[in-house]
């Protein structure tokens, strides 16, 4: 009768056996003593086959590591994590503005009509103006107010006042 462990020495065996006649299958030669065929000659390179054996070296010459440059480092340097904010966002343009009153008050008569002449120079120019009028289809006369002649600059509709010299 069988004891286990000699059971399990005869299967390893026999497992160990058929793998080697597999292996010797596998490999064509079924006798050891059976005398193998000669491998075959090598094949003759083609000059294909020399620009392949380039381009295995080129690979492999990719495959170098370059050296590592190691900068000295100042280990006693302090360090923050601090991240300043960013900065504020530019400010919102300045609303558009008249240009400077180019007229200057030279002075003003009372028809005897009941009419207000008013006289400015400008440009080179002396213009006669009244209250409700235009001049160069730039500013407009709005007439007298608090002592000052008011005018309006019709692009962007912005009221300016001109000194006439009076008290109020």
């Amino acid at each position: 009768m069988n004891t286990p462990p000699v059971r399990r020495r005869r299967r390893a065996a026999s497992v160990l056996a058929t793998l080697v006649v597999a292996t010797m299958a596998a490999a064509g030669a079924s006798d050891p003593d059976e005398p193998t065929a000669k491998p075959a000659a090598a094949p003759r390179r083609a000059p294909a086959d020399a620009g392949a054996e380039r381009v295995d070296k080129l690979q492999l010459e990719r495959l170098k590591r370059a050296r590592m440059q190691v900068k000295e480092a100042d280990v006693f340097r302090a360090k923050s994590w601090y991240v300043p904010p960013p900065p504020p966002p530019p400010a919102p343009p300045p609303p558009p503005t008249a240009p400077p009153l180019p007229f200057t008050y030279m002075g003003k008569i009372q028809e005897p009509n009941g009419k207000l002449t008013i006289f400015l120079a400008g440009d080179n120019r002396v213009y006669l103006v009244s209250a409700g009028e235009t001049i160069n289809q730039i500013y407009h006369v709005d007439g007298i107010e608090d002592g000052k002649l008011a005018l309006t600059y019709l692009p962007l509709q912005i009221k300016q006042f001109l000194s006439m010299g009076e008290a109020p």
